[in-house]
């Protein structure tokens, strides 16, 4: 109507992902999370199929209802997450990916994929990842060794394989994600080099720039 977008959602009580997180010390132990977060995974993975990138998932734009469900709003047409857009373009520092930032990529699955591990790394760690065109000029996003010694190596892994930051090297699809994130494959089995600890800081470093 009058070459305006609608969009009409159901109305539920509830707080953003960040204030609960906030209210609630900061963080989330890993099955906390695993249990809150994995279930928008079928959320994704059914916009995906209908050929919907969300492109601004970030704690701000998930709610927590009153029931405890999760949920993802802040939808938006495309070109509001792009830089490229003659839009004023509304990005996430630190959830949103390279591609969004007007560098080489198109946006895709690979898109939400990266937001998304990237809230599970604020969820687990307390802050969100470094900006990702701060990651490309010069990468040490890293996991505190007291945080990923509660973390499953695979899961890890699956974070470090998602948070790539070029759009080629990065977990693709949403069954992808899950089946690394939930999966107990060798770490010799899994795509990216896994995660590796430094010895002069004693925090683990994700092994995002490498590949074997």
């Amino acid at each position: 109507l009058n070459s305006t977008g609608y969009r009409i959602s159901e109305y539920v009580e509830s707080i953003t992902f960040e204030d609960f997180l906030r209210r609630n010390g900061g963080t989330l132990t890993f099955e906390q999370a695993r249990s809150g977060l994995m279930p928008l995974l079928g959320t994704l993975s059914s916009l995906h199929g209908a050929g919907i990138i969300h492109g601004g998932i970030s704690p701000q734009n998930i709610l927590v209802g009153r029931d405890g469900k999760l949920r993802i709003d802040g939808f938006a047409t495309a070109a509001l997450h792009d830089s490229r857009s003659e839009l004023l373009c509304q990005l996430f520092d630190g959830y949103s990916a390279i591609e969004q930032y007007g560098f080489e990529g198109k946006q895709g699955s690979h898109t939400d994929i990266y937001s998304f591990a990237a809230v599970i790394y604020r969820t687990l760690v307390g802050n969100p990842p470094p900006d990702a065109p701060q990651r490309a000029t010069n990468d040490h996003l890293t996991i505190p060794a007291s945080v990923s010694q509660t973390v499953p190596t695979h899961a890890l892994s699956a974070l470090a394989n998602a948070l790539q930051v070029m759009p080629d090297d990065r977990t693709s699809s949403v069954d992808e994600f899950r089946d690394e994130f939930s999966s107990a494959t060798p770490i010799s089995e899994l795509r990216n080099a896994p995660v590796e600890t430094d010895p002069d800081d004693g925090r683990q470093h994700t092994g995002a720039s490498q590949k074997e």
